[in-house]
């Protein structure tokens, strides 16, 4: 598709990722506590560090695509084009050397929307589904809102870095009542990309005792070098028939208000099983906005995507360098993938609740509480340093003000 650039003299991709950009007023969920807040709702410099979406501008390609939908004047219902399954299909062999069959797509509203039937789809009521935590919450909350029994497999912490426990995993597994892993790769929030090893001792648990997985790879391409992202069913291809891959552009470039992801389902019965359970749901597909923008973000948006990676890579080292420095220490080993950093913030002499008031009203950071993930997550943060550099700046000189008093 030949795209007009609209913004070719404004809007420039070296633009896209330093203009302090504060979205006040516009509904948008990353910035609503902030903006209850008057002092840090007028400061030029606040900027929340929560929810998982960037504050970055899109690619202009992709801006540009969207401009010319939007000139249409015409929004009626939408099929599936060709041209869709070839550009997620074309960024799977491009980026993951994973060649996807163009009919193992299945296209859904998101992937929190997913979970739910996946879940329904592969379990009965009263089964047991397994999460890794601490883990990203929508995972708890579909288990329990679907009526599931959510079983924990919590991870292993050695010095910040973080292993899957494959002795508890085992145990759980073999409950013949456990039928589902709801897999997080790479793992939000404690960033680990997982190694092929990992992935494989993970496939001969769920092979063994009969284990479905819905691997949530949705940060898939945001990963830091030398580490590497390994699609599941490309490590472990044996799975093809008890697997489910969850992606979406969301993340990668910023589109997470526009709901649209793809499943990637092998095998046609469990991939027949998984369609009925969205039939039944009612809902399922993407609006036409969502998937143009996916289609242009997989064929015609490298380059912002490149510059993306360059600008979290300089902000990851930034924060980095900063939480080296506090007085009053906090811990993190820099995340693997995603642009999303685990803080801990154990050595503070803070309750949860008395770090939260103190980081918000007197710093302006607000951030993931560590608890939304679990209660393995009390003494933590979660950080979002998808921000322009002087916004991050900016915090990370608050921060090392507020560990000055407490230190």
């Amino acid at each position: 598709m030949q795209q007009q650039r609209v913004f070719s003299e404004s809007y420039r991709l070296e633009q896209c990722f330093n203009p302090m950009t504060r979205r006040i007023g516009q509904a948008a969920a990353k910035w609503q506590e902030l903006e209850k807040d008057p002092r840090w709702r007028d400061d030029p410099t606040a900027f929340p560090l929560s929810v998982a979406d960037m504050d970055f501008w899109i690619a202009p390609t992709i801006r540009d695509g969207l401009i010319e939908q939007a000139q249409s004047g015409i929004y009626g219902y939408h099929r599936q084009r060709e041209s869709y399954t070839q550009a997620v299909t074309g960024w799977m062999k491009r980026r993951h050397d994973f060649a996807v069959d163009p009919e193992w797509l299945v296209r859904v509203p998101g992937v929190v929307y997913s979970l739910y039937p996946v879940i329904e789809a592969l379990t009965d009521p009263g089964d047991g589904v397994i999460i890794q935590t601490p883990v990203y919450q929508p995972f708890r909350t579909a288990i329990q809102r679907t009526g599931r029994t959510v079983v924990e497999n919590p991870l292993q912490a050695s010095d910040g870095h973080y292993t899957i426990n494959f002795a508890d995993l085992e145990q759980k597994a073999a409950d013949p009542r456990c039928k589902l892993l709801i897999f997080c790769s790479p793992h939000n929030p404690v960033g680990r990309v997982w190694h092929e090893a990992e992935l494989r001792e993970l496939a001969r648990i769920c092979i063994r005792h009969d284990l479905m997985v819905l691997s949530d790879e949705i940060h898939h391409d945001l990963v830091y070098a030398p580490n590497r992202h390994h699609v599941l069913l490309r490590a472990c291809p044996e799975l093809a028939e008890r697997a489910i891959i969850a992606t979406s552009p969301g993340k990668t470039f910023n589109l997470a208000g526009l709901g649209i992801a793809n499943l990637i389902i092998v095998d046609a019965l469990l991939r027949r099983r998984v369609e009925q359970a969205i039939q039944r749901s009612g809902a399922g597909g993407s609006s036409t906005v969502a998937a143009l923008a996916c289609e242009i973000a997989y064929t015609s948006a490298d380059e912002w995507y490149d510059a993306l990676i360059h600008r979290l890579t300089a902000n990851r080292q930034q924060l980095g360098n900063a939480l080296e420095r506090l007085a009053a220490p906090v811990r993190c080993l820099l995340p693997e993938g995603s642009y999303l950093a685990w803080l801990d913030f154990s050595g503070w002499p803070l309750t949860e609740a008395e770090r939260q008031n103190k980081l918000k009203k007197e710093a302006g950071l607000f951030m993931s509480p560590g608890s939304w993930f679990g209660d393995h997550g009390r003494p933590f943060e979660r950080l979002n340093f998808a921000l322009p550099e002087a916004a991050l700046t900016a915090a990370l000189q608050r921060l090392a003000a507020l560990a000055s008093a407490i230190g």
